[in-house]
């Protein structure tokens, strides 16, 4: 049973949820600064090491870190929520009609 929000209920809500997307967004950012500070520092203390594939190892390998941190970001939207749901659900929906065919087709 869902409870019917007065308008000063649903602002708060709103609030709320927005301050906490906003904190995902700083703790994100914090990570991600971190994470190209220890990549810089890795980088630039190890003057030996001058291998080109190394280094593009780690740059690939950064890009890779930064590309995933971004699809997670991305995937808190509601909106993104909403239709990973959905695929998720068609998904769902597919593999229980290919079930159901072939149950009837063994009867």
């Amino acid at each position: 049973m869902h409870k019917v929000l007065s308008p000063e209920e649903r602002l708060q809500q709103r609030r709320r949820q927005e301050e906490a997307r906003a904190e995902l967004l700083r703790e994100s950012h914090e990570r991600r600064q971190r994470l190209e500070a220890a990549a810089n520092a890795a980088v630039t203390s190890d003057p030996d090491e001058s291998s080109s594939s190394d280094k593009e190892n780690r740059q690939r390998q950064q890009h890779h870190v930064l590309e995933r941190a971004q699809r997670l970001k991305e995937e808190q939207d509601p909106q993104v929520k909403r239709l990973n749901e959905w695929i998720l659900q068609a998904k769902c929906h597919a593999i229980r009609d290919q079930q159901m065919e072939e149950k009837e087709k063994r009867l």
